[in-house]
Order: C-alpha cells, then sequence, then structure tokens
C-alpha cells in the first residue's frame, strides 16, 4: 500500500512499505526441488507408497502400491479408518 505524500496540494512522492520475501521463495525453490527428487528416486525405483495422516485420516497411496496389493487407485480411494458409529 502506497501513501500519497502532499506538498502544497500536489503529490511529491509515495511512502510505502516492501517485505524482503528472498528467503522464503529460496525455501520454496528448495522445497519444490526435494520434491521434483523424490518423485524421480520413486519412479525410478518402483517402489510403492502410501501415507496415512492420522490427525485427518487421510491416506495418499500411489499406483503402484495400489497395483501392488491387487486394486487401483479408484477402488482404494473411499477406504475409510472411520470407526462406526
Amino acid at each position: 500500500m502506497n501513501i500519497p505524500i502532499m506538498q502544497e496540494g500536489k503529490v511529491v512522492g509515495l511512502q510505502g512499505i516492501a517485505h524482503d520475501i528472498t528467503d522464503r521463495k529460496r525455501a520454496e525453490e528448495a522445497l519444490a526441488e526435494e520434491k521434483r527428487r523424490l518423485s524421480y528416486i520413486l519412479e525410478g525405483t518402483n517402489v510403492g507408497t502410501w501415507e496415512w495422516n492420522i490427525q485427518t485420516g487421510e491416506r495418499i497411496y500411489n499406483e503402484r502400491w495400489a497395483e501392488i496389493i491387487g486394486y487401483t487407485l479408484e477402488e482404494l480411494a473411499p477406504i475409510s479408518t472411520d470407526n462406526p458409529g
């Protein structure tokens, strides 16, 4: 947000605030590179993976994991760890 600096009824400058986000951008780029490397490793080794977020119950499987256990990703998607009533 810029605030005009007035002198005798005329704008003679602007006052504003800037934030240096260089460190954040570097961290985002490093994370993206690590994600790419992990993806290449998983593809190259042809391993099956699954993740389980204990707090939300969300599970994420890769296609290879589904193949290993004899399912498709679509068949695994509706599985729930919720305790029915």
